[in-house]
């Protein structure tokens, strides 16, 4: 088997990571021939991340990540985890979703409504700090 390695960050291709892929869950890799592997992350700003209350959904708010420039030709995997400017005193659930090759959606759950969710998203400057896994294009 034959190990691809190659970093790549969405902020500079200068601050390279290492990546090997020792076994993968993509059938369609032999299909690519050479196809390289990256680990492209980053993360939303911590002060204007554009939360967005989503119509019809009691207690949760959204957020469409933009991973275009990551390159990707396979959807990719994606993990995403919530940070904030200040301590956050309520528990909320993070979830990854509707993931695609350009983009994926982050959903926040909480206690309280959207609309409350949303403001309190905005003063403490919830922001995400997401990693994709993928194959680039």
């Amino acid at each position: 088997m034959r190990y691809m390695v190659l970093g790549l960050t969405l902020m500079s291709l200068a601050s390279a990571m290492e990546l090997r892929i020792v076994s993968n869950s993509y059938n369609e890799m032999s299909e690519y021939g050479n196809a390289v592997a990256v680990n492209c992350y980053g993360g939303t700003p911590r002060t204007t991340t554009k939360w967005r209350v989503a119509s019809g959904q009691a207690y949760h708010i959204y957020l469409v990540v933009d991973i275009s420039k990551c390159g990707f030709k396979l959807k990719p995997t994606v993990q995403a985890t919530l940070s904030s400017t200040v301590a956050y005193p309520h528990v909320f659930e993070l979830t990854v979703t509707k993931i695609e090759t350009k983009k994926f959606e982050v959903q926040l759950t909480g206690t309280v409504p959207s609309s409350i969710l949303h403001t309190l998203a905005l003063a403490f400057g919830y922001h995400v700090q997401w990693n994709a896994v993928g194959f680039l294009e």
